[in-house]
Protein backbone atom coordinates (compact mmCIF):
# COMPACT_ATOMS: atom_id res chain seq x y z
CA UNK A 1 0.00 0.00 0.00
CA UNK A 2 2.92 2.37 0.85
CA UNK A 3 4.52 1.52 -1.99
CA UNK A 4 1.66 2.54 -4.32
CA UNK A 5 0.81 5.53 -2.45
CA UNK A 6 4.62 6.64 -3.28
CA UNK A 7 4.36 5.73 -7.31
CA UNK A 8 1.52 7.94 -7.45
CA UNK A 9 3.19 10.77 -5.44
CA UNK A 10 6.01 10.72 -7.69
CA UNK A 11 4.10 10.29 -10.98
CA UNK A 12 1.88 13.81 -9.38
CA UNK A 13 5.45 15.24 -8.79
CA UNK A 14 6.70 14.80 -12.14
CA UNK A 15 3.83 16.23 -13.91
CA UNK A 16 4.22 19.13 -11.68
CA UNK A 17 8.07 19.66 -12.60
CA UNK A 18 7.07 19.01 -16.37
CA UNK A 19 4.51 21.52 -16.40
CA UNK A 20 7.10 24.06 -14.73
CA UNK A 21 9.98 23.34 -17.22
CA UNK A 22 7.45 24.00 -20.08
CA UNK A 23 6.45 27.45 -18.81
CA UNK A 24 9.78 27.52 -18.28
CA UNK A 25 10.40 27.08 -21.61
CA UNK A 26 7.50 28.94 -23.30
CA UNK A 27 7.99 32.19 -20.72
CA UNK A 28 11.65 32.50 -23.00
CA UNK A 29 11.79 35.79 -24.99
CA UNK A 30 11.83 34.56 -29.20
CA UNK A 31 14.54 37.25 -30.28
CA UNK A 32 12.59 39.30 -33.52
CA UNK A 33 14.23 42.22 -35.84
CA UNK A 34 11.73 44.29 -35.71
CA UNK A 35 10.84 47.51 -38.27
CA UNK A 36 9.54 50.86 -37.29
CA UNK A 37 6.73 51.91 -39.38
CA UNK A 38 7.45 55.34 -41.43
CA UNK A 39 5.69 57.34 -44.47
CA UNK A 40 7.35 58.28 -47.66
CA UNK A 41 6.61 59.13 -50.89
CA UNK A 42 6.57 55.55 -53.27
CA UNK A 43 5.76 54.86 -57.01
CA UNK A 44 4.51 51.24 -57.72
CA UNK A 45 2.79 49.55 -60.91
CA UNK A 46 -0.39 48.22 -60.22
CA UNK A 47 -1.12 44.82 -61.94
CA UNK A 48 -4.44 44.03 -63.67
CA UNK A 49 -5.23 40.90 -65.77
CA UNK A 50 -5.75 41.68 -69.59
CA UNK A 51 -6.80 40.04 -72.53
CA UNK A 52 -4.89 41.24 -75.99
CA UNK A 53 -6.97 41.53 -79.12
CA UNK A 54 -6.32 43.05 -82.82
CA UNK A 55 -8.05 46.34 -83.71
CA UNK A 56 -10.00 44.32 -86.12
CA UNK A 57 -10.54 40.71 -86.96
CA UNK A 58 -12.08 40.01 -89.87
CA UNK A 59 -13.68 36.65 -90.80
CA UNK A 60 -12.95 35.76 -94.70
CA UNK A 61 -16.11 34.29 -95.94
CA UNK A 62 -16.89 33.53 -99.72
CA UNK A 63 -19.92 35.42 -101.09
CA UNK A 64 -20.42 33.06 -104.13
CA UNK A 65 -20.58 29.11 -104.47
CA UNK A 66 -17.47 27.22 -105.79
CA UNK A 67 -14.46 24.90 -105.37
CA UNK A 68 -11.35 26.37 -104.29
CA UNK A 69 -9.14 26.24 -107.33
CA UNK A 70 -5.88 27.90 -105.30
CA UNK A 71 -4.46 29.15 -102.53
CA UNK A 72 -2.18 32.10 -102.54
CA UNK A 73 -1.57 32.87 -98.28
CA UNK A 74 -0.89 30.81 -95.49
CA UNK A 75 -1.22 30.53 -92.01
CA UNK A 76 0.69 33.43 -90.42
CA UNK A 77 1.14 35.19 -93.48
CA UNK A 78 1.14 39.09 -93.53
CA UNK A 79 -1.09 40.42 -96.22
CA UNK A 80 -2.23 44.17 -97.02
CA UNK A 81 -5.78 45.37 -97.96
CA UNK A 82 -6.73 43.90 -101.11
CA UNK A 83 -3.90 41.11 -101.54
CA UNK A 84 -5.13 38.02 -103.36
CA UNK A 85 -5.71 35.01 -100.94
CA UNK A 86 -7.97 32.09 -102.93
CA UNK A 87 -9.12 31.41 -105.85
CA UNK A 88 -12.64 29.93 -106.80
CA UNK A 89 -13.55 28.46 -109.77
CA UNK A 90 -14.49 31.07 -112.28
CA UNK A 91 -15.92 28.79 -115.45
CA UNK A 92 -19.43 29.00 -114.28
CA UNK A 93 -19.12 32.94 -113.32
CA UNK A 94 -17.33 33.71 -116.56
CA UNK A 95 -20.10 31.47 -118.63
CA UNK A 96 -22.83 33.80 -116.83
CA UNK A 97 -20.81 36.90 -118.28
CA UNK A 98 -20.93 36.18 -121.72
CA UNK A 99 -24.44 35.24 -121.66
CA UNK A 100 -24.94 38.75 -119.83
CA UNK A 101 -23.05 40.24 -122.39
CA UNK A 102 -24.76 38.71 -125.29
CA UNK A 103 -28.12 39.55 -124.33
CA UNK A 104 -27.62 43.52 -123.29
CA UNK A 105 -26.36 43.36 -127.24
CA UNK A 106 -29.32 41.90 -127.80
CA UNK A 107 -31.50 44.72 -126.10
CA UNK A 108 -29.50 47.81 -127.20
CA UNK A 109 -30.28 46.46 -130.57
CA UNK A 110 -33.77 46.31 -130.00
CA UNK A 111 -33.61 49.53 -128.46
CA UNK A 112 -32.19 51.01 -131.86
CA UNK A 113 -34.85 49.24 -133.97
CA UNK A 114 -37.87 50.55 -131.90
CA UNK A 115 -36.22 54.40 -132.05
CA UNK A 116 -35.78 54.02 -135.77
CA UNK A 117 -39.66 52.73 -135.73
CA UNK A 118 -40.83 55.26 -133.51
CA UNK A 119 -39.11 58.37 -135.46
CA UNK A 120 -40.95 56.91 -138.96
CA UNK A 121 -44.00 56.67 -137.26
CA UNK A 122 -43.46 60.03 -135.81
CA UNK A 123 -43.20 61.80 -139.48
CA UNK A 124 -46.25 59.87 -140.90
CA UNK A 125 -47.99 61.02 -137.76
CA UNK A 126 -47.29 64.53 -138.50
CA UNK A 127 -48.20 63.94 -142.13
CA UNK A 128 -51.92 62.25 -140.71
CA UNK A 129 -51.06 59.34 -142.50
CA UNK A 130 -51.23 57.32 -139.17
CA UNK A 131 -53.35 57.44 -136.58
CA UNK A 132 -52.27 58.51 -132.79
CA UNK A 133 -52.84 54.89 -131.63
CA UNK A 134 -50.05 53.56 -134.08
CA UNK A 135 -47.69 56.60 -133.06
CA UNK A 136 -48.06 56.04 -129.04
CA UNK A 137 -47.69 52.20 -129.57
CA UNK A 138 -44.33 52.68 -131.31
CA UNK A 139 -43.32 54.64 -128.15
CA UNK A 140 -44.42 52.37 -125.35
CA UNK A 141 -42.43 49.65 -127.72
CA UNK A 142 -39.08 51.94 -126.94
CA UNK A 143 -40.02 52.36 -123.20
CA UNK A 144 -40.71 48.68 -122.92
CA UNK A 145 -37.05 48.08 -124.81
CA UNK A 146 -35.18 50.38 -122.47
CA UNK A 147 -36.89 48.57 -119.55
CA UNK A 148 -35.28 45.12 -121.27
CA UNK A 149 -32.22 46.92 -122.15
CA UNK A 150 -31.80 48.43 -118.22
CA UNK A 151 -32.89 44.95 -116.43
CA UNK A 152 -30.34 42.70 -118.73
CA UNK A 153 -27.51 45.27 -117.91
CA UNK A 154 -28.03 45.11 -114.23
CA UNK A 155 -27.82 41.03 -114.85
CA UNK A 156 -24.48 41.59 -116.45
CA UNK A 157 -23.29 43.35 -113.14
CA UNK A 158 -24.39 41.20 -111.40
CA UNK A 159 -22.99 38.58 -113.35
CA UNK A 160 -19.33 40.29 -113.29
CA UNK A 161 -19.73 40.95 -109.84
CA UNK A 162 -19.99 37.25 -109.05
CA UNK A 163 -17.23 36.68 -111.04
CA UNK A 164 -14.68 39.47 -108.70
CA UNK A 165 -16.14 37.24 -106.05
CA UNK A 166 -14.28 34.19 -107.15
CA UNK A 167 -11.16 36.32 -106.39
CA UNK A 168 -10.94 36.73 -103.18
CA UNK A 169 -9.09 39.11 -101.53
CA UNK A 170 -8.05 40.60 -97.37
CA UNK A 171 -10.22 43.54 -96.74
CA UNK A 172 -7.55 44.63 -94.31
CA UNK A 173 -3.91 44.28 -93.60
CA UNK A 174 -3.13 41.73 -91.13
CA UNK A 175 -1.99 38.33 -90.19
CA UNK A 176 -3.84 35.50 -91.62
CA UNK A 177 -5.25 32.75 -89.22
CA UNK A 178 -6.22 29.22 -89.25
CA UNK A 179 -7.09 28.28 -92.87
CA UNK A 180 -10.28 25.85 -92.24
CA UNK A 181 -10.93 24.97 -96.29
CA UNK A 182 -7.91 23.88 -98.66
CA UNK A 183 -8.02 23.80 -102.23
CA UNK A 184 -10.42 20.95 -103.90
CA UNK A 185 -13.05 21.75 -101.41
CA UNK A 186 -16.49 23.54 -102.03
CA UNK A 187 -17.32 26.59 -100.00
CA UNK A 188 -20.19 29.10 -100.18
CA UNK A 189 -21.79 32.28 -98.41
CA UNK A 190 -23.98 29.43 -96.31
CA UNK A 191 -20.90 27.51 -94.72
CA UNK A 192 -21.01 27.67 -90.82
CA UNK A 193 -17.20 28.36 -90.46
CA UNK A 194 -15.16 31.56 -92.42
CA UNK A 195 -12.55 30.15 -94.43
CA UNK A 196 -9.78 32.08 -92.47
CA UNK A 197 -9.66 35.20 -90.02
CA UNK A 198 -7.56 38.19 -90.92
CA UNK A 199 -6.31 40.13 -88.10
CA UNK A 200 -5.43 43.58 -87.96
CA UNK A 201 -2.60 43.85 -85.38
CA UNK A 202 -0.66 47.37 -86.49
CA UNK A 203 -2.64 48.73 -82.63
CA UNK A 204 -3.12 46.06 -80.28
CA UNK A 205 -6.49 46.64 -78.48
CA UNK A 206 -5.83 45.21 -74.59
CA UNK A 207 -8.75 44.90 -72.38
CA UNK A 208 -9.10 44.65 -68.56
CA UNK A 209 -11.09 45.42 -65.61
CA UNK A 210 -11.20 47.91 -62.71
CA UNK A 211 -13.49 47.61 -59.61
CA UNK A 212 -16.61 49.41 -59.18
CA UNK A 213 -14.97 50.93 -55.49
CA UNK A 214 -12.00 52.05 -57.83
CA UNK A 215 -13.63 53.92 -60.65
CA UNK A 216 -15.79 55.54 -58.20
CA UNK A 217 -12.13 56.49 -56.47
CA UNK A 218 -11.19 58.10 -60.07
CA UNK A 219 -14.37 59.39 -60.98
CA UNK A 220 -14.09 61.64 -57.57
CA UNK A 221 -10.69 62.59 -57.95
CA UNK A 222 -11.07 63.33 -61.67
CA UNK A 223 -14.63 64.22 -62.29
CA UNK A 224 -15.60 62.35 -65.47
CA UNK A 225 -14.35 59.18 -67.14
CA UNK A 226 -12.98 61.82 -69.89
CA UNK A 227 -10.94 63.64 -67.40
CA UNK A 228 -10.11 60.04 -65.94
CA UNK A 229 -8.79 58.75 -69.71
CA UNK A 230 -7.04 62.50 -70.44
CA UNK A 231 -4.89 62.28 -66.82
CA UNK A 232 -4.00 59.01 -66.75
CA UNK A 233 0.01 58.16 -67.12
CA UNK A 234 1.28 55.76 -70.15
CA UNK A 235 1.08 52.08 -69.13
CA UNK A 236 3.22 49.35 -69.45
CA UNK A 237 2.19 45.14 -70.38
CA UNK A 238 3.60 42.21 -68.91
CA UNK A 239 3.61 38.97 -71.20
CA UNK A 240 2.77 35.76 -69.89
CA UNK A 241 5.92 34.98 -69.79
CA UNK A 242 7.33 37.47 -67.20
CA UNK A 243 8.85 40.02 -70.13
CA UNK A 244 7.25 43.36 -70.57
CA UNK A 245 6.40 44.26 -74.19
CA UNK A 246 9.03 47.29 -75.38
CA UNK A 247 6.16 49.36 -76.27
CA UNK A 248 3.93 51.42 -73.85
CA UNK A 249 0.80 52.05 -74.09
CA UNK A 250 -2.49 54.81 -73.85
CA UNK A 251 -5.76 54.20 -71.85
CA UNK A 252 -8.59 55.65 -74.85
CA UNK A 253 -11.35 54.48 -73.61
CA UNK A 254 -13.44 53.14 -69.90
CA UNK A 255 -16.83 51.71 -70.24
CA UNK A 256 -19.50 53.54 -68.52
CA UNK A 257 -21.50 50.55 -67.46
CA UNK A 258 -20.45 48.34 -64.46
CA UNK A 259 -21.27 44.40 -65.24
CA UNK A 260 -23.78 43.32 -63.17
CA UNK A 261 -22.06 40.03 -62.73
CA UNK A 262 -18.73 41.05 -62.24
CA UNK A 263 -18.90 44.52 -60.50
CA UNK A 264 -16.28 45.62 -62.58
CA UNK A 265 -15.96 48.49 -66.24
CA UNK A 266 -14.12 47.51 -69.03
CA UNK A 267 -10.96 48.93 -69.70
CA UNK A 268 -9.10 49.57 -73.26
CA UNK A 269 -5.36 50.65 -73.65
CA UNK A 270 -3.93 50.43 -77.03
CA UNK A 271 -0.42 49.36 -77.91
CA UNK A 272 1.50 49.72 -81.08
CA UNK A 273 2.56 47.07 -82.33
CA UNK A 274 4.76 47.59 -85.55
CA UNK A 275 6.83 44.24 -85.37
CA UNK A 276 3.67 42.62 -85.14
CA UNK A 277 4.94 40.74 -81.83
CA UNK A 278 2.23 40.80 -79.96
CA UNK A 279 -0.67 38.32 -81.88
CA UNK A 280 -4.64 38.31 -80.93
CA UNK A 281 -5.52 36.21 -77.92
CA UNK A 282 -2.10 36.89 -76.21
CA UNK A 283 -2.34 37.40 -72.55
CA UNK A 284 -0.75 39.39 -69.76
CA UNK A 285 -0.55 42.30 -67.70
CA UNK A 286 -1.76 45.71 -67.80
CA UNK A 287 0.53 47.46 -65.80
CA UNK A 288 -0.54 51.14 -64.65
CA UNK A 289 1.81 53.34 -62.62
CA UNK A 290 0.61 54.63 -59.31
CA UNK A 291 2.70 57.31 -57.35
CA UNK A 292 1.89 57.31 -52.90
CA UNK A 293 2.69 60.46 -51.15
CA UNK A 294 2.76 58.90 -47.75
CA UNK A 295 3.38 55.56 -48.40
CA UNK A 296 3.98 52.37 -45.81
CA UNK A 297 5.81 49.55 -47.14
CA UNK A 298 7.00 46.78 -45.52
CA UNK A 299 8.58 43.62 -46.26
CA UNK A 300 6.74 40.48 -46.89
CA UNK A 301 8.41 38.26 -44.97
CA UNK A 302 6.60 40.50 -42.13
CA UNK A 303 3.25 39.60 -43.05
CA UNK A 304 1.49 36.16 -42.33
CA UNK A 305 -1.88 34.75 -43.56
CA UNK A 306 -4.94 33.14 -42.24
CA UNK A 307 -7.70 32.65 -44.99
CA UNK A 308 -6.34 34.80 -47.58
CA UNK A 309 -5.89 37.75 -45.41
CA UNK A 310 -2.54 39.03 -44.41
CA UNK A 311 -1.77 39.75 -40.38
CA UNK A 312 1.50 41.87 -39.23
CA UNK A 313 2.97 41.35 -35.59
CA UNK A 314 2.98 44.36 -33.67
CA UNK A 315 5.84 44.45 -30.96
CA UNK A 316 3.93 46.02 -27.82
CA UNK A 317 5.34 47.86 -24.77
CA UNK A 318 5.57 45.08 -22.53
CA UNK A 319 7.88 43.10 -25.56
CA UNK A 320 4.59 41.39 -26.25
CA UNK A 321 3.43 40.78 -30.03
CA UNK A 322 -0.24 41.18 -30.98
CA UNK A 323 -1.69 39.92 -34.29
CA UNK A 324 -3.14 42.70 -36.81
CA UNK A 325 -4.74 42.41 -39.90
CA UNK A 326 -3.69 44.93 -42.99
CA UNK A 327 -4.95 46.04 -46.17
CA UNK A 328 -1.84 45.51 -49.04
CA UNK A 329 -0.95 45.85 -52.64
CA UNK A 330 1.74 43.72 -54.07
CA UNK A 331 4.75 45.30 -55.50
CA UNK A 332 6.18 43.98 -58.74
CA UNK A 333 9.70 43.01 -57.01
CA UNK A 334 7.91 40.66 -54.92
CA UNK A 335 9.96 41.18 -51.99
CA UNK A 336 7.35 44.05 -49.67
CA UNK A 337 3.81 45.18 -49.93
CA UNK A 338 2.23 48.74 -49.91
CA UNK A 339 0.08 48.82 -46.86
CA UNK A 340 -3.58 50.25 -47.48
CA UNK A 341 -4.98 50.34 -44.14
CA UNK A 342 -4.20 48.84 -40.84
CA UNK A 343 -0.88 50.88 -39.76
CA UNK A 344 0.16 53.78 -39.17
CA UNK A 345 3.13 55.45 -38.38
CA UNK A 346 5.61 55.07 -35.60
CA UNK A 347 4.31 51.78 -34.68
CA UNK A 348 6.58 48.59 -34.58
CA UNK A 349 6.03 45.03 -36.14
CA UNK A 350 8.01 41.94 -36.41
CA UNK A 351 9.96 42.32 -39.61
CA UNK A 352 10.51 39.12 -40.97
CA UNK A 353 9.62 35.34 -39.69
CA UNK A 354 6.25 36.33 -38.01
CA UNK A 355 4.57 32.83 -39.07
CA UNK A 356 6.34 31.38 -36.01
CA UNK A 357 5.56 33.30 -33.45
CA UNK A 358 1.84 32.97 -31.34
CA UNK A 359 0.12 35.90 -29.73
CA UNK A 360 0.69 37.49 -26.91
CA UNK A 361 4.45 36.03 -26.81
CA UNK A 362 7.34 37.60 -25.42
CA UNK A 363 10.15 38.84 -27.66
CA UNK A 364 13.31 39.74 -27.34
CA UNK A 365 14.69 42.47 -30.10
CA UNK A 366 17.96 41.40 -32.02
CA UNK A 367 18.39 44.28 -34.39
Amino acid sequence: MKIGYIIVVAFLLSLVCGCKSVERKESVPAPVKILTVETAPYSQNIAYSAIIQGTSDIEIRPKVQGFIEAEFVNEGDFVRKGQLMFLLDTVQYKAEVRVAEANVKVAEAGVEAAELTLQTKKDLYKKNIISEYEFRTAEIELRTKEASLSQVQATLTNARQNLSYTYITSPATGIVGVITHTPGNLIGPSMTDALTIVSDISVMRVYFSLSERQLISLVRHDGSIANIIKNMPSVSLRLSDGSTYKNSGRIVAISGVVDKKTGAVRVRADFPNPDHTLKSGFTGNVLIPVKLEDAIVIPQKATFEIQNRKFVYIVTDSSTVTSRPVAVNPVEDGNVYVVMDGLSAGERIVAEGAGFLKEKQKVVVTN
